[in-house]
């Protein structure tokens, strides 16, 4: 079985998947890390990722390459998402982040994130003979991904992403009455139009990815933050949604980082990234989501694993891929 490392540079953390995937096999995760570094702050104020985002970011690469690299990875894919596609300052970034990373930092685009996700989904919880409505919710953008038996039907990513929301809109603690209602007009603004893209028929089940939804998740169910794992495949009712919604927007920072299975950062962030799930629940007319703790960087692995990346190098002994590795080295081949 070939081992892969998937790294996702999002606007608001930055996550590192090392594990064990064959096709038709399922995932076996053999480390995970995330570190909140709030790389699209900046970027959603000034239009370029600050020196001290890049900084930040740089040296959690160079702790999680120093991780994946003693683990013995047949390959690896590290991208970039929606604050790097955004950044002015795009070119200098991805040029050191790719040296702290250890491999090239791809810049995905929103339809190429979309994609990953619904493959992460897939490979970690498949859906065979549904017709299933994908919604992820990151700090940048939000994917939103329609799929039948395992297959993409279409794909649209927005500019809604909670760390972007929080930027744009909410200067107040708590958020005002008139901030929340000029943010929740920009959703609907941007929303117009997608249900009816991704047609009538009856969604079989929908499922939410993303940490925003995983804190939703916790605080619905009362879950302390710690042991979020309890609620990886848990139905959430749009009523207890809404209702969260309704409980959570009065309140000031101090107040949310209170809330069982929020957390101290994600409390900074919440607000938006639950108003964007009400709007999405409303606009699609959903009876309720499953929440899946899948993302990006299980798409990555499945891909990986799926064109068979390294898979001659995962046959080798240890002894002679480090002679491989030796050789390499030696004459400057990648």
């Amino acid at each position: 079985m070939a081992r892969y490392a998937a790294i996702d540079i999002g606007s608001n953390s930055i996550r590192m998947e090392v594990a064990d995937k064959e096709p038709g096999s399922p995932m076996v995760i053999v480390a995970s890390e995330r570190e909140v570094t709030r790389l699209g702050e900046s970027v959603f104020r000034t239009g370029k990722i600050s020196r001290e985002a890049v900084d930040l970011t740089c040296q959690v690469l160079a702790r999680m390459a120093s991780q994946y690299k003693k683990l013995d990875v047949a390959g690896v894919r590290a991208v970039a998402t929606s604050a790097v596609r955004d950044a002015r300052n795009q070119a200098e970034f991805i040029e050191r982040a790719s040296q702290s990373a250890g491999a090239a930092v791809d810049v995905i685009s929103g339809r190429e994130e979309a994609r990953l996700i619904h493959l992460g989904v897939q490979s970690r919880w498949p859906q065979p003979n549904r017709r299933v409505l994908v919604v992820d919710i990151g700090g940048g953008s939000v994917e939103i991904v329609a799929g039948e038996d395992g297959r993409i039907e279409d794909a649209v990513s927005k500019p809604l992403g909670a760390v972007r929301l929080r930027e744009l809109f909410l200067a107040s603690d708590p958020p005002s009455e008139l901030e929340l209602r000029r943010m929740q007009e920009y959703i609907e603004e941007k929303l117009d139009g997608v249900a009816g893209r991704f047609g009538t028929a009856r969604w079989d089940r929908a499922i939410v990815t993303s940490a925003t939804a995983s804190a939703v998740a916790c605080a619905i169910g009362g879950v302390p933050r710690p042991k979020r794992d309890r609620v990886d495949r848990v139905r959430m009712s749009a009523a207890q949604i809404r209702q969260f919604y309704r409980r959570l927007s009065p309140l000031d920072l101090a107040r949310r980082r209170r809330v069982t299975g929020i957390g101290p950062r994600r409390a900074e962030i919440i607000v938006p990234g639950v108003c964007v799930l009400v709007r999405i629940v409303g606009v699609f007319g959903l009876g309720s989501l499953y929440y899946s703790a899948a993302g990006v960087r299980d798409g990555i692995v499945a891909d990986l694993a799926a064109r068979g990346v390294g898979r001659e190098r995962a046959q080798l002994s240890p002894e002679q891929r480090k002679e491989v590795e030796r050789i390499s080295l030696r004459y400057g081949v990648p």
